[in-house]
């Protein structure tokens, strides 16, 4: 046994140095193209951590429908809203939920909506994560562990626009939810290309979402998924997302997402 200890020994060194010097390298070349963004193009990327601090300080919300993540009044106990145990409704989902939980960061305004729109257009990377991060702890406060456990699956978004913007903020997200709480990350949805859908309703969305299942795809027995977004619109391809998870064998389909366009 010594022996073969003493065999492996090296190996892990390698393994643990190779490790080590792809993350030094994966720094200084982030650092470079930030650089480059600066002195080229004039973007300036901001402190991951103190930009998303800043902008949720400002469009963060503390009381929202957990239905459909819409924005409620501070007084709760009025006509707009009404409470079911620890369950917050708007007089819409009172009659029929969206969804059995939901989960925000805060309301799509200033200077947030600004700050998602720019993780998409210059690859901001480090503040996706940021955004994933602060998702966790949002996470870890609302719910506890099921049974069957949680796995987080990201919203896609269609390959052709990844590979043009530079980068899949949606998974960058979930991985960084994942390494936070400690569960699982999987892709098990893929967005076909499509026309953009910003400007869709809700029942435009459902039929064009786009979204179909990955092939090979699994889900373990019983397990619930916080889906992960950036922006809630009309929660039409959430809809859509919920209806193939459940179809596939989630027992509970919870949304996760930066923020809401109410």
């Amino acid at each position: 046994m010594l022996e073969k200890r003493q065999r492996r020994t090296p190996c892990a060194c390698g393994a643990v140095m190779l490790r080590l010097l792809m993350r030094t390298w994966l720094q200084r070349f982030r650092g470079d193209v930030a650089y480059l963004e600066r002195m080229f193009l004039g973007r300036t990327r901001p402190e991951a951590e103190g930009a998303v601090r800043e902008a949720l300080a400002l469009c963060g919300s503390e009381r929202w429908c957990e239905g459909c993540g819409g924005s409620l009044e501070e007084d709760t106990s009025g006509p707009s809203a009404v409470g079911h145990g620890a369950t917050r409704l708007c007089g819409r989902c009172r009659l029929q939920p969206m969804f059995h939980g939901f989960i925000r960061l805060g309301r799509y305004a200033p200077p947030l909506d600004r700050l998602v729109q720019r993780v998409k257009g210059n690859a901001w990377h480090d503040v996706a994560e940021a955004f994933g991060r602060a998702l966790a702890c949002a996470i870890s406060r609302k719910l506890s562990r099921p049974p069957g456990g949680w796995i987080v699956v990201p919203i896609p978004s269609p390959p052709l626009r990844r590979l043009r913007r530079g980068i899949d903020h949606t998974g960058s997200m979930a991985r960084a939810v994942g390494r936070e709480l400690g569960i699982r990350c999987t892709s098990c949805l893929r967005a076909r290309s499509s026309v953009r859908q910003a400007s869709l309703g809700r029942s435009e969305r459902l039929q064009r979402s786009g979204l179909v299942w990955r092939g090979r795809s699994r889900i373990p027995e019983a397990s619930s998924v916080l889906l992960l977004d950036d922006v809630r619109t009309t929660g039409g391809t959430l809809l859509k997302a919920r209806e193939l998870l459940e179809r596939h064998g989630a027992r509970e389909v919870i949304p996760a997402v930066i923020c809401v366009r109410d």
